[in-house]
Parts: C-alpha cells; structure tokens; sequence
C-alpha cells in the first residue's frame, strides 16, 4: 500500500474509534443521568433507541447520497454532524432534549459507518481491500473499549457533561 492508502486507511480507522465511543458513551454516562435527572431506566431506554434509530435511519437514508457528493465531502459532512451533536447533548437538561440529540448524532454516525466502509474500499489495492475494511471496522469496538477506560476517570473527576465534550 502507498503511504496515501495507509493515511487514508488511519484516518477511517481513527473515525470509527470515534463513532464506537459515541455509541456507547450514553451507557457510561445513564447512571449519573438517571440519578441527576431523577427519571426511572426504563425513560432512559429511549435514549438509546434513538441512538440506534438514528444510525439506522442515516446509513438507509443519508449515505446513499456518498455517490452524489463523494466520499470524502459525506464523512466531512458526518463529522460535523456528530461532533454538533455531540457538543450540544452536554447542555441537554430533560430525556426528550437527549433522546433528539442522540437521534441527530445517530445519523451522522450511520452515515459515517457506510461511508467509511466504501471509501476504505475504493482506496485499497484488491489484495489488501479485506484487510483494510477489517481493520477501519475494527476501530469502532476499539473506540467503545477506550471509552470504557476514559470514562472511568473522566465522570468522576469532571461529571457525565464531559464525556460528550471530550467526544465532540
């Protein structure tokens, strides 16, 4: 692989490290939520199916248009549209305000998983394209473990509130 194909095979993986910590990191953060916000788990539980809905809303209905705009120009676009999401659910204060952020997050995130998938693709030589999807793919677990980590020394140091920055 040239130098540019690692690049770009770095970069898509370091994205969907990004996308697996924003998947999980309400999961992290519900306890202290539920707690602060003194609402039952069973309201949290539409949080994360808006996430989920999100997702699955923005890689059917959104990252179609890849082939439209380009590849590139759809994950700067899926970028903004998390690191936005990510930022506003800080200053969030009631489930109905989460539950839309994360829907709105949700749809870059699917947006970005497609996307990633087909340019990591389109960028790698044929005998290593499986490889490469592997490894971008592989980011997005990676990404939920190490939230996993940060989030254990971050909430409580600095509240549920940072998580989403430090994500954005």
């Amino acid at each position: 692989m040239t130098p540019a194909q690692v690049l770009v095979v770095m970069l898509c993986f370091v994205l969907n490290m990004i996308d697996g910590m924003d998947v999980v990191v309400a999961s992290y953060v519900a306890p202290r939520i539920i707690e602060e916000w003194s609402v039952s788990s069973q309201t949290f539980g539409l949080v994360f199916s808006s996430a989920l809905v999100g997702m699955a809303s923005g890689a059917m209905f959104i990252s179609p248009y890849t082939d439209v705009i380009g590849r590139r120009n759809m994950v700067l676009f899926c970028i903004v549209i998390v690191s936005v999401g990510m930022l506003l659910t800080a200053w969030v204060n009631s489930v109905p305000q989460l539950a839309l952020l994360r829907f709105f997050t949700g749809l870059g995130i699917g947006s970005m998983l497609a996307s990633l998938t087909s340019l990591v693709y389109e960028y790698s030589p044929a005998r290593r394209r499986n490889f490469a999807v592997s490894f971008v793919l592989s980011g997005y677990p990676v990404g939920a473990t190490l939230t996993g980590l940060m989030a254990a020394w971050i909430i409580p140091e600095y509240g549920w509130r940072s998580m989403f920055y430090a994500g954005a």
